[in-house]
């Protein structure tokens, strides 16, 4: 093999390496990204822009969407808005001490960070399913489990919430049913419920 044809062969490389970077991390992010900027602009969130922040800015959003459907489905607010931000960023710390420690002491970390480490890595998956699952199941309740656990084990999660973004939550729709599915949002982030109905059977005389 000449050095032109090894030239090309590492190109390649290099080349099916961008397209599974950009295929499996950079477009499901994006994806991500837009589908919680439109629903917090939906929702009249203040900040918005703060779900194209990746980490914290991106979660603290997504907290947000997540705490009127877990309140709509318990009556109690459990924060996420607060904590999914905040065990992310430890997490992120924690990796931070980690790999400065490899560097200054040829990998030598203490039991107290590894399980800090831990527990943070724990409650941060435990909350990402958490606020996925009450994003979808206040837009779209009888998938919600399947798509939150495929998105568990696939990067999904822009897919789905590309899906429901236009659609109005639960939580502002009440328990009521339409005939037509879930009413959307229209581009002015308004959405009028259809008229009632009329029934055909014939009125009783008193």
């Amino acid at each position: 093999m000449n050095v032109g044809s090894m030239q090309l062969l590492s190109m390649g490389v290099g080349v099916w390496k961008l397209v599974e970077i950009l295929v499996w991390i950079l477009l499901p992010l994006i994806l991500s990204f837009f589908a919680a900027y439109r629903m917090a602009r939906h929702a009249g969130l203040p900040h918005p822009w703060l779900a194209f922040l990746p980490l914290v800015g991106h979660f603290y959003i997504m907290g947000k969407l997540a705490e009127p459907s877990g309140f709509h489905r318990t009556g109690r607010n459990r924060w996420p808005s607060l904590w999914y931000p905040f065990w992310s960023t430890i997490l992120i710390l924690c990796l931070a001490e980690m790999r400065l420690e490899a560097w200054l002491n040829g990998f030598y970390v203490t039991g107290i960070l590894t399980g800090v480490l831990l527990f943070s890595w724990a409650a941060t998956a435990v909350l990402n399913a958490y606020v996925l699952y009450s994003v979808l199941w206040d837009r779209l309740r009888r998938r919600a489990g399947l798509y939150t656990f495929l998105s568990m084990i696939l990067p999904l999660e822009g897919v789905f919430l590309l899906l429901v973004m236009d659609l109005v939550p639960r939580s502002v729709t009440g328990k009521k049913q339409y005939l037509d599915g879930q009413p959307r949002y229209d581009k002015n982030h308004q959405w009028s419920p259809p008229p009632p109905k009329r029934s055909t059977k014939p009125k009783k005389n008193p």
